[in-house]
């Protein structure tokens, strides 16, 4: 990517690189940018990675490589609630039905 903008970026994904505590690759340089205001839907079949994109840019699995910023701020390394970023889960695990 090419210098961050504080102004025009909200969020900026940076060659995001996870993979499971046995090596499998479950993100593969995934870089992309986001500006005040505006919002993204992620979409694809099942396996495709959306839920293992939303828990490694909320900190619940870990990065191995690429950087993740919040108005101008390194988040990668930060503890999931000091990052500043959430999700809302498909599945509501904390109320049954």
């Amino acid at each position: 990517m090419t210098s961050l903008d504080c102004r025009t970026t909200a969020l900026a994904v940076d060659r995001l690189v996870a993979q499971t505590p046995s090596g499998m690759t479950l993100l593969d340089g995934v870089s992309f940018r986001l500006a005040p205001g505006e919002l993204v839907a992620v979409a694809g079949p099942t396996g495709a990675g959306k839920t293992s994109l939303a828990r490694a840019l909320t900190g619940v699995i870990p990065v191995t490589s690429g950087t993740v910023v919040v108005g101008c701020r390194d988040v990668t390394s930060l503890n999931p609630g000091r990052r500043g970023i959430g999700y809302v889960a498909q599945e509501d695990a904390l109320h049954g039905e």
